[in-house]
């Protein structure tokens, strides 16, 4: 399994702003076959060090990974991703 971690800092950490994140990742795995999991949570603390989402996919390969990462759908979420997301940082591994 590879397992693709990815936090978000929100140029502007509105309430809207990560809502609508979520939204958007949870709608991936009804168009995208790849994805075996997901699961995206919005920070609750607002601490210095926090960011403000994190999207958690499991998938069962790098092959599967990669046709993901350029699905069209997915692409249009990176897209937005982009337009309100000031940062990012990921891990990916398999187990």
């Amino acid at each position: 399994m590879l397992h693709h971690t990815v936090m978000y800092k929100l140029k502007q950490p509105v309430s809207e702003n990560a809502v609508q994140l979520k939204k958007r990742f949870l709608e991936m795995p009804v168009i995208i076959d790849e994805i075996k999991e997901i699961k995206v949570g919005i920070d609750e603390f607002k601490t210095d060090r926090s960011f403000d989402v994190c999207l958690y996919i499991k998938l069962d390969s790098k092959e599967d990974y990669d046709n993901y990462k350029n699905n069209p759908f997915h692409l249009s979420v990176a897209d937005f991703v982009k337009s309100i997301c000031e940062r990012a940082v990921a891990v990916d591994y398999t187990d």
